[in-house]
């Protein structure tokens, strides 16, 4: 299934660099699950946004609720993972 996914987000990356489209922004869970391989479970609905943000070339990077990060580790195959909480200096507008 990772393996799936980061095919899958291969194949996105070059269709971006092919239309010029510097980066993507997912706050759906199905295109999250399609993408980085993981699937949340509190997600937007409730408040907390899990977000993946693809640039047409590089690595993605998952932005997070602390609630969810290590499920998230767990499941994903992408690296940079940002972790967020509800207030303060790591609120997910920081992240």
């Amino acid at each position: 299934m990772l393996a799936e996914a980061k095919s899958r987000t291969v194949a996105l990356q070059s269709q971006m660099q092919a239309h010029n489209i510097p980066f993507g922004l997912f706050t759906d869970e199905s295109s999250i699950a399609y993408l980085a391989g993981f699937w949340g479970y509190l997600g937007i609905e409730f408040g907390r946004p899990t977000m993946l943000v693809m640039p047409a070339v590089g690595s993605p990077t998952v932005i997070t609720p602390l609630m969810e990060s290590e499920m998230v580790e767990a499941m994903t195959w992408v690296e940079d993972i940002r972790v967020w909480e509800d207030f303060g200096s790591k609120s997910w507008q920081a992240a």
